[in-house]
């Protein structure tokens, strides 16, 4: 229970930072939390199927993030100067 506190004391507050802040910050820590996820997933697959979905995936993951942000900000996605 401690340690669940305790994570909540940290995590929270980067959580609320990542939201006010916005755009760049909240994509980058929703890009880490799927990489986390996804590592966690492959984690359950058979000894013998290797690092290489684990490294794909995180590239999937990141890039599907990125593709969201991206979509997102018209700035970006429609080439205006920032």
């Amino acid at each position: 229970m401690l340690l669940r506190a305790l994570t909540a004391l940290v995590g929270i507050p980067i959580l609320a930072s990542a939201i006010w802040w916005g755009g760049y910050w909240l994509s980058a820590l929703v890009a880490l939390a799927a990489v986390l996820g996804i590592r966690e997933l492959f984690r359950m697959l058979p000894p013998g199927t290797g690092p290489l979905p684990i490294a794909l995936g995180a590239i999937w993951c990141v890039a599907l993030v990125i593709g969201g942000q991206a979509s997102s900000d018209p700035r970006v996605f429609y080439g205006y100067p920032q």
